[in-house]
């Protein structure tokens, strides 16, 4: 431990000393003689112990943030190498799955609503299929437009609302030859470009103007590292190139108003000097302003992180995801495999049931009601209310 003398006032030198940096922890922590708080802390000493709190929460969050990128990486590559080609083949076994049932089900005309049901059945089984095959995708599209051809009257209008709200043109009841692509590609070419890059424009005005209104703290401390971190105040070419890095991380960090990692390369840029801090920047006003902005990037990384834990209770196919986020991504992988296997056994046996279209109505009615069953109101009322 040495005492930095320009840091702070004799009277508060006699109760603070600054923490030598070591190579694997980079962290601009102020220690203090006193390690627990008391009745007796002085207004320095409350806002310094707010500032090292705030600095190891921040770094713990950025560490855990790191390894979840880490491990998402490792999972993309591990689902791309194992679990495509069986998503692939799930597919194709879908679409021939949808075929054989067809043939049952209009073995005999069916009403309007059974086929309305039949449509939004094979949509769902396509869902993710349409994805990787052209003749899923295919047949989606035919499904898609059945849809539309079987909405009554009431749900024509409001989507007659829709479509007039997204500058396409049709009819209240002109429905017979609509087509989703036609929709799409309708929907383009009434897109409002002008208006679009004006709302742009003045977007990243605003992004522009609030760049401007940089907290004089962080705009001072970027001065500071400046004059320190400049590589052409070098003469060292090792040191000047490890300056060139941090000042673009530095850059990065101003313009993010990330004070943070700025103290962290304030750290790093005094250990490659090998000199200790000599700034007067940890005064009481300046710590104040500092823990401000800390602060504020805290609560950011714990919304997020709410957000996350939200999120990851729900799979892109809308069903709810229990599993522990500490599994290992090999076994992740197994297990998405072992249910895509599950799936196409479950497809091979209700074909070798399915004789009839009755049986397929009965197909219709059982996942209907496994969707009532994971979507469970009292399920949710106990996930989110209790």
């Amino acid at each position: 431990m040495t005492q930095n003398l320009n840091l702070f006032g004799e009277e508060e030198l006699k109760q603070i000393t600054i923490l030598q940096i070591e190579e694997e922890v980079i962290l601009p922590l102020i220690p203090l003689v006193k390690k627990r708080p008391s009745k007796n802390d002085s207004p320095l000493e409350k806002e310094i112990r707010r500032f090292n709190k705030l600095i190891k929460e921040l770094h713990d969050y950025e560490e855990s943030n790191k390894q979840k990128l880490a491990d998402k990486a490792d999972y993309d590559k591990l689902y791309h190498i194992k679990v495509l080609p069986h998503i692939l083949e799930l597919a194709k076994d879908q679409v021939l799955f949808i075929k054989y049932i067809e043939k049952f089900f209009y073995a005999e005309k069916p009403n309007k609503s059974l086929e309305k049901r039949f449509a939004e059945f094979v949509l769902a089984i396509l869902n993710q299929a349409s994805q990787y095959n052209d003749d899923a995708k295919e047949i989606s599209r035919i499904y898609l437009n059945k849809q539309i051809e079987l909405l009554t009257k009431a749900e024509k209008k409001q989507l007659s609302k829709v479509m007039k709200r997204d500058g396409v043109n049709t009819s209240d009841d002109t429905f017979n030859d609509f087509d989703v692509n036609d929709f799409i590609e309708s929907q383009t070419e009434n897109f409002d470009f002008e208006s679009f890059a004006k709302e742009m424009h003045e977007s990243r005005a605003e992004e522009a103007s609030a760049k401007k209104d940089t907290p004089i703290s962080i705009a001072e401390l970027y001065k500071e590292l400046v004059k320190i971190l400049h590589p052409d105040l070098e003469q060292d070419a090792k040191i000047k190139h490890t300056k060139e890095q941090l000042m673009k991380e530095l850059t990065v960090a101003k313009e993010e108003h990330d004070l943070h990692a700025m103290l962290i390369l304030k750290q790093k840029a005094h250990q490659l000097n090998s000199t200790a801090p000599s700034d007067a920047g940890y005064s009481l006003e300046k710590l104040k302003a500092y823990n401000k902005i800390l602060k504020q990037k805290l609560d950011e990384f714990r919304f997020n992180h709410k957000n996350e834990m939200l999120s990851s209770l729900f799979l892109s196919n809308g069903f709810i995801n229990m599993s522990d986020n500490t599994v290992p991504n090999e076994k992740k992988i197994e297990a998405e495999i072992a249910d895509i296997k599950s799936m196409r056994k479950g497809m091979a046996a209700d074909m070798k049931i399915i004789k009839s279209k009755a049986h397929v109505v009965g197909l219709m009615a059982q996942s209907e009601e496994d969707m009532e069953e994971d979507f469970d109101d009292d399920f949710f009322d106990e996930i989110f209310f209790k």
